[in-house]
Protein backbone atom coordinates (compact mmCIF):
# COMPACT_ATOMS: atom_id res chain seq x y z
CA UNK A 1 0.00 0.00 0.00
CA UNK A 2 1.64 3.29 -1.01
CA UNK A 3 0.08 6.47 1.20
CA UNK A 4 -0.32 9.48 -0.76
CA UNK A 5 -1.35 13.08 1.27
CA UNK A 6 -5.16 13.62 0.65
CA UNK A 7 -5.12 11.32 -2.69
CA UNK A 8 -2.20 13.31 -4.11
CA UNK A 9 1.28 11.77 -3.14
CA UNK A 10 2.81 14.79 -4.24
CA UNK A 11 1.21 17.41 -2.77
CA UNK A 12 3.08 17.27 0.75
CA UNK A 13 5.73 18.06 -1.39
CA UNK A 14 4.24 21.18 -3.02
CA UNK A 15 2.94 22.35 0.22
CA UNK A 16 6.45 22.33 1.42
CA UNK A 17 7.64 24.38 -1.35
CA UNK A 18 4.52 26.84 -0.82
CA UNK A 19 5.60 27.37 3.38
CA UNK A 20 9.68 27.83 2.21
CA UNK A 21 8.62 30.16 0.11
CA UNK A 22 6.32 31.96 2.55
CA UNK A 23 9.29 31.60 5.15
CA UNK A 24 12.45 32.66 3.07
CA UNK A 25 9.85 36.06 2.07
CA UNK A 26 9.72 36.70 6.00
CA UNK A 27 12.60 37.34 8.58
CA UNK A 28 15.43 35.41 7.77
CA UNK A 29 18.21 34.01 10.31
CA UNK A 30 21.39 36.05 9.44
CA UNK A 31 23.90 33.48 8.23
CA UNK A 32 27.69 33.68 8.75
CA UNK A 33 29.20 34.65 5.83
CA UNK A 34 32.35 32.29 5.58
CA UNK A 35 30.36 29.46 6.41
CA UNK A 36 31.02 26.58 3.62
CA UNK A 37 28.56 23.62 3.81
CA UNK A 38 27.55 20.55 2.10
CA UNK A 39 25.49 17.62 1.95
CA UNK A 40 27.38 14.91 3.32
CA UNK A 41 25.74 11.53 3.57
CA UNK A 42 22.40 9.72 4.05
CA UNK A 43 22.36 6.33 5.78
CA UNK A 44 19.77 3.38 4.71
CA UNK A 45 19.13 1.14 6.95
CA UNK A 46 18.54 -2.13 4.85
CA UNK A 47 17.94 -5.77 4.90
CA UNK A 48 21.04 -6.85 3.76
CA UNK A 49 19.34 -10.12 0.89
CA UNK A 50 18.57 -6.60 -0.99
CA UNK A 51 22.29 -5.05 -1.16
CA UNK A 52 22.32 -7.03 -4.28
CA UNK A 53 19.26 -4.20 -5.62
CA UNK A 54 21.24 -0.84 -4.31
CA UNK A 55 24.26 -1.90 -6.00
CA UNK A 56 22.62 -2.86 -9.38
CA UNK A 57 21.27 0.80 -9.20
CA UNK A 58 24.16 2.98 -7.89
CA UNK A 59 26.58 1.72 -9.83
CA UNK A 60 24.78 1.88 -13.09
CA UNK A 61 24.26 5.55 -12.05
CA UNK A 62 27.85 5.67 -11.65
CA UNK A 63 27.97 5.83 -7.80
CA UNK A 64 31.19 4.67 -6.87
CA UNK A 65 32.22 1.76 -3.75
CA UNK A 66 34.00 3.78 -1.18
CA UNK A 67 33.99 1.08 1.62
CA UNK A 68 32.38 -2.73 1.78
CA UNK A 69 32.57 -5.06 4.83
CA UNK A 70 29.98 -7.43 6.23
CA UNK A 71 27.81 -4.91 7.35
CA UNK A 72 28.14 -1.86 5.14
CA UNK A 73 28.76 -0.66 1.49
CA UNK A 74 29.52 3.14 1.36
CA UNK A 75 28.53 4.68 -1.84
CA UNK A 76 30.05 8.00 -3.13
CA UNK A 77 28.43 10.07 -5.77
CA UNK A 78 29.94 11.90 -9.06
CA UNK A 79 29.17 15.59 -7.24
CA UNK A 80 29.40 15.02 -3.40
CA UNK A 81 27.41 13.18 -0.98
CA UNK A 82 27.98 9.64 0.12
CA UNK A 83 25.02 7.19 0.81
CA UNK A 84 25.64 4.43 3.21
CA UNK A 85 24.03 1.09 3.26
CA UNK A 86 23.81 -0.27 6.29
CA UNK A 87 22.79 -4.06 7.78
CA UNK A 88 19.89 -3.69 9.89
CA UNK A 89 17.45 -6.58 11.58
CA UNK A 90 14.29 -4.20 11.53
CA UNK A 91 11.22 -4.85 9.86
CA UNK A 92 10.10 -1.62 10.41
CA UNK A 93 8.85 0.08 6.82
CA UNK A 94 7.94 3.76 5.86
CA UNK A 95 5.12 5.48 5.78
CA UNK A 96 5.34 8.45 3.35
CA UNK A 97 3.55 11.13 4.75
CA UNK A 98 4.48 10.35 8.60
CA UNK A 99 7.07 12.27 9.95
CA UNK A 100 10.63 11.90 8.63
CA UNK A 101 12.10 11.14 5.02
CA UNK A 102 9.56 11.06 2.44
CA UNK A 103 11.57 10.06 -0.38
CA UNK A 104 15.02 9.62 -2.01
CA UNK A 105 15.88 11.82 -4.87
CA UNK A 106 18.55 11.14 -6.82
CA UNK A 107 19.28 13.49 -10.31
CA UNK A 108 20.46 12.61 -13.46
CA UNK A 109 22.54 15.36 -16.01
CA UNK A 110 20.01 14.45 -19.01
CA UNK A 111 16.47 13.48 -19.50
CA UNK A 112 17.46 10.33 -21.21
CA UNK A 113 19.44 9.12 -18.55
CA UNK A 114 15.57 9.04 -16.18
CA UNK A 115 14.92 6.82 -18.68
CA UNK A 116 17.74 4.58 -18.51
CA UNK A 117 17.13 3.86 -14.76
CA UNK A 118 13.63 2.85 -15.84
CA UNK A 119 14.53 0.19 -18.29
CA UNK A 120 16.96 -0.95 -15.73
CA UNK A 121 14.40 -1.11 -12.98
CA UNK A 122 11.82 -2.81 -15.43
CA UNK A 123 14.47 -5.28 -16.25
CA UNK A 124 14.35 -5.87 -12.19
CA UNK A 125 10.97 -5.81 -12.04
CA UNK A 126 10.47 -3.37 -10.02
CA UNK A 127 7.67 -1.22 -11.23
CA UNK A 128 7.08 2.67 -11.06
CA UNK A 129 4.48 4.63 -8.86
CA UNK A 130 2.79 7.31 -9.22
CA UNK A 131 2.20 7.19 -12.79
CA UNK A 132 5.65 8.02 -13.77
CA UNK A 133 7.60 8.79 -16.08
CA UNK A 134 6.16 11.70 -16.51
CA UNK A 135 7.16 15.68 -17.02
CA UNK A 136 5.92 17.76 -14.00
CA UNK A 137 5.73 20.75 -15.34
CA UNK A 138 4.56 22.35 -11.80
CA UNK A 139 8.01 22.10 -10.87
CA UNK A 140 9.84 23.49 -13.36
CA UNK A 141 11.38 26.80 -12.98
CA UNK A 142 9.98 27.94 -15.97
CA UNK A 143 8.35 27.30 -19.05
CA UNK A 144 11.80 26.42 -20.63
CA UNK A 145 12.57 23.65 -18.57
CA UNK A 146 10.99 20.51 -17.13
CA UNK A 147 11.00 18.28 -14.04
CA UNK A 148 11.29 15.01 -15.38
CA UNK A 149 10.92 11.97 -13.01
CA UNK A 150 10.12 8.58 -12.18
CA UNK A 151 9.44 7.57 -8.65
CA UNK A 152 9.57 3.54 -7.52
CA UNK A 153 9.82 1.82 -4.04
CA UNK A 154 12.59 -0.82 -3.02
CA UNK A 155 12.80 -3.91 -1.23
CA UNK A 156 13.11 -2.30 1.55
CA UNK A 157 10.30 -0.31 1.08
CA UNK A 158 12.00 2.83 0.85
CA UNK A 159 10.87 5.06 -1.74
CA UNK A 160 13.32 6.41 -4.14
CA UNK A 161 12.96 9.01 -7.04
CA UNK A 162 14.88 9.68 -10.38
CA UNK A 163 14.82 13.12 -11.56
CA UNK A 164 16.42 15.25 -14.72
CA UNK A 165 15.64 18.67 -13.88
CA UNK A 166 16.25 21.23 -16.88
CA UNK A 167 15.56 22.91 -20.60
CA UNK A 168 13.07 21.25 -22.62
CA UNK A 169 13.70 18.83 -25.26
CA UNK A 170 13.50 20.65 -28.74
Amino acid sequence: MYHTFNGDPLRKHRLVLMTLNQFSTSSKVQSVDDMKTYFSHLQLNIEFANLSFYQQLLEFMGWQVIVAADHVVGYHSQTNGDLWLVKTDGDDSANYDAKGINHLALGTAERQDVDAVRELLESLRVPMLFGTPRHRLEYASDENSTYYQIMFESPDKILFEVVYVGPKER
